[in-house]
């Protein structure tokens, strides 16, 4: 299940606000792969150049501001699309291997 907060998250609970996000931070850096670094940079340009180009042939979008507009909303989809189905299981997994609260 994908959380829109912090605050929200079971494995973060009883945590203060400063431990928290601190926790949050270390869970998605040390979840975090190289071979998911690339694979979300090859979705990114494909989603983009899809985007792009079908934007390019519906009438009345060509260049104008509609285009980049399309293209700033696929963007916005992708990286959210990255935090909830991606970078939030793994993190919570790394959480849930990794109890023990790291000194900060």
């Amino acid at each position: 299940m994908a959380y829109w907060r912090i605050a929200d998250i079971p494995e973060l609970r009883g945590l203060d606000p400063r431990s928290r996000r601190v926790r949050w931070s270390e869970a998605v850096s040390r979840s975090h792969t190289v071979r998911t670094s690339f694979l979300l940079l090859g979705v990114i340009v494909a989603a983009a150049v899809v985007v792009a180009a079908v934007v390019n042939f519906l009438p009345g979008f060509g260049a104008g501001w509609k285009h980049y507009l399309m293209l700033v909303v696929t963007w916005a989809l992708v990286f959210g699309g990255n935090d909830l189905l991606l970078t939030q299981p793994r993190a919570r997994r790394w959480l849930r291997e990794h109890p023990t609260v790291m000194p900060t």
